[in-house]
């Protein structure tokens, strides 16, 4: 029988086991020309299971004035890239972004779903990195706020990001 979406129901293969959440409230910027941490920005699920998928859910705000670029890793293992026999570029969960003119005002909202197999037991920590523009130090990465922020009513706003992992027992 086929699994189903419907107003009341949602049948999956396997069940949730545990939900880990956090929201990132504060904004954070950089200039590194090399993938840093964003600082409070991670969670850690210990699965039950070394079967266990773990659903990784990400919204990230994000404004720049030039190139940048997201990684969601586990640990140290970048998740969600592009094929590597595309290009010999930087591996990448968001790659080369570019934000010019109108948009340095904007900090849209990213998005990612990711499935993880971490086959372990143990504490697993899953992270954002960020990167100004790549190889140098004139682009800036901004977490949850625009490059172009005044403290007014326009511009001075600033939002919220979250990462979410859920334990899907296998």
């Amino acid at each position: 029988m086929a699994n189903s979406i419907g107003p009341s129901t949602w049948n999956l293969d396997g069940s949730v086991r545990q939900v880990v959440s956090t929201n990132f409230a504060g904004t954070f910027s950089t200039n590194s020309g090399s993938w840093i941490d964003i600082t409070g920005f991670n969670l850690t699920i210990t699965p039950t299971s070394s079967s266990s998928k773990i659903l990784l859910l990400l919204q990230v705000s994000a404004g720049a004035n030039d190139f940048f670029g997201l990684n969601l890793l586990r640990g140290s293992t970048i998740l969600n890239y592009g094929s590597t026999s595309v290009s010999s570029r930087q591996l990448s969960t968001y790659g080369s972004l570019q934000m010019y003119g109108w948009s340095l005002e904007a900090n849209p909202n990213f998005n990612v779903h990711y499935l993880d197999s971490p086959s372990t037991t143990s504490a697993t920590t899953y992270k954002l990195q960020g990167v100004g523009r790549y190889g140098a130090s004139s682009g800036y990465l901004y977490i949850n706020r625009p490059n172009t922020w005044n403290n007014d009513s326009i511009s001075g706003r600033v939002t919220a990001s979250n990462l979410t992992a859920l334990e899907i027992l296998a």
